[in-house]
């Protein structure tokens, strides 16, 4: 684990980037209105919030969701919210998480906003509620879902995830209506729609323990 009073971001120089021109290795991949990008977020930036997660998990500052109604329904993972530490120094380190997802999913949904441009039309967007999640082997949320269910979600328009660690085995996110799987690998980073359209769930990794982190586009109220 690296040393926890070395900011995060400075090995991966988040604040050394082209301001014209951050992310030159930048791919964008589109398919049934899932957005798939490489080149944005790092190995070395992911390996940092890993770090930077198992650092809070022993320190006691995660939390775990865990419910099981039979094995199908099946949630189990352990979360960390970045917004809501109190401490100067994990807010100090939260925020260099903050600002290297932000920066990142914001070009992303640039190019997202370019490719489905009836989007520049809406409401303006902003991201919210970015949490780091830890999945064990066996866990996950198994569960199909979407994030737009209720009147406390009515707000998400889009959803966020990047890939901290590649997994050989399981852990896709899976799209029911799409019928496809993606696999996790290192860096690469989704944006889709957040409506039961793309209803989903996260399938167990088998062997490994993935790590991502997600987060929504909701309308700025």
């Amino acid at each position: 684990m690296q040393d926890n009073n070395l900011p995060l971001g400075h090995q991966s120089g988040a604040n050394m980037r082209d301001p014209q021109n951050p992310f030159p290795d930048f791919n964008a991949e589109y398919d049934d209105f899932i957005g798939k990008y490489t080149g944005v977020f790092d190995a070395q930036w992911c390996a940092d919030v890993i770090d930077h997660f198992k650092y809070l998990k022993a320190s006691g500052h995660t939390f775990n969701r865990q419910y099981q109604q039979h094995q199908k329904h099946r949630q189990d993972d352990e979360s960390y919210l970045t917004a809501e530490e109190w401490d100067h120094q994990l807010r100090s380190r939260n925020s260099l998480v903050n600002n290297g997802f932000n920066m990142g999913m914001e070009y992303c949904l640039n190019d997202y906003m370019t490719k489905y441009s009836i989007l520049q039309t809406c409401q303006q967007m902003k991201l919210t509620s970015i949490r780091i999640q830890e999945t064990g082997s066996g866990g996950g949320f198994h569960s199909w879902h979407s994030e737009r269910q209720s009147n406390l979600t009515s707000n998400r328009k889009l959803v966020t995830m990047v890939y901290l660690n590649t997994i050989q085995n399981g852990g896709e996110t899976e799209f029911l209506y799409q019928a496809k799987r993606i696999r996790p690998e290192q860096g690469l980073a989704l944006i889709w729609p957040a409506d039961f359209t793309h209803t989903h769930r996260g399938n167990p990794p088998l062997a490994e323990t993935k790590y991502i982190v997600t987060s929504w586009f909701e309308f700025a109220v």
